[in-house]
Order: C-alpha cells, then sequence, then structure tokens
C-alpha cells in the first residue's frame, strides 16, 4: 500500500470511529463489538467415520440394554463357568463390555473394525455352545439386531 493510499484508509477509519462515537453519545449506550468474521470450514459429513463411530456407539449401548445381553457383557471366565475348555476353542476372545471400553478409549478408527469385534462375540458364543443351546440362540438374535442396525448406520446420508 503507498502512503496515498494509506492516508485515504486512515481518514476512512477515523470517519468510521467518528460516527461511532456520535452513535454512544446520542444513545447513552456502547455500540456492540463488531462480530468477527467467521472461517469458512467444510462441514462435517452427515455420514463420516466419527459419526458413524459415534452412532455405533449407541447401536451397542442399546444392544447391552437387551435382555439377552447379559451374558455377553462382560468376559467369558471359564473357572466361574466350569467350562476349562473354552480358551483352546475360542482363540480371539470378546465381549461388549469390552467393545465399549474400546469405543470410549477411541481405539477403533473406523466402524469396520468394530463392527468385526461385536461379530467375534456372537461368533464365538455359537461356536462354542451348540446350535440348541441357549446361549447360541442369544448369540443370534443379538446378532440379527446388531446387523440390522449396523446397516442402518453405513446407509444413513
Amino acid at each position: 500500500m503507498d502512503t496515498e493510499q494509506a492516508k485515504k484508509e486512515k481518514a476512512r477509519l477515523l470517519e468510521k470511529l467518528k460516527k461511532l462515537n456520535q452513535t454512544i453519545n446520542k444513545s447513552g449506550k456502547k455500540p456492540r463489538a463488531p462480530k468477527p468474521e467467521k472461517k469458512s470450514t467444510p462441514k462435517k459429513s452427515r455420514n463420516s467415520p466419527a459419526r458413524k463411530l459415534k452412532r455405533s456407539k449407541t447401536v451397542l449401548k442399546n444392544l447391552m440394554k437387551h435382555q439377552y445381553a447379559w451374558v455377553f457383557n462382560e468376559p467369558v471366565d471359564p473357572v466361574k463357568l466350569g467350562i476349562p475348555t473354552y480358551f483352546e476353542i475360542i482363540k480371539r476372545p470378546m465381549d461388549l463390555g469390552t467393545i465399549k471400553l474400546r469405543l470410549e478409549q477411541g481405539y477403533y478408527s473406523d466402524v469396520q473394525s468394530f463392527a468385526s469385534d461385536v461379530r467375534l462375540v456372537f461368533k464365538n458364543a455359537q461356536k462354542f455352545n451348540k446350535p440348541d443351546h441357549d446361549v447360541h440362540k442369544m448369540a443370534q438374535t443379538l446378532k440379527d439386531i446388531f446387523e440390522k442396525r449396523f446397516a442402518q448406520i453405513m446407509e444413513a446420508s
């Protein structure tokens, strides 16, 4: 900016300041400070990974409240349950409580890894328990509910 432009800009700002002072003197009130300009930031997608993970947390919370979920909310304790062969059959144990903790700690970077762990819970239950066992049936019921709700997350836009 050259000297002439700087002088014009200064004069313009002084004129604006003079008008503001006149406004203050007339009304007795101070004018509000102008709002700072908002930086244009791109809006988060309604279907962003972070949003999907947040919705996944809600799905998990509701799933854990289901009447059958109590079986899957905590890690399997083979000693307490009298099933000493559990870890020989199930190589990657998983439970809904652990998944909830992982969600809260930011362990999952995407919803697919979250969904894989939820599916693993039910896969383990069905692998260890025969099809006519209540736990096997409970796992299938919860798996069906999960898949339906998870599909809604993935389809949301």
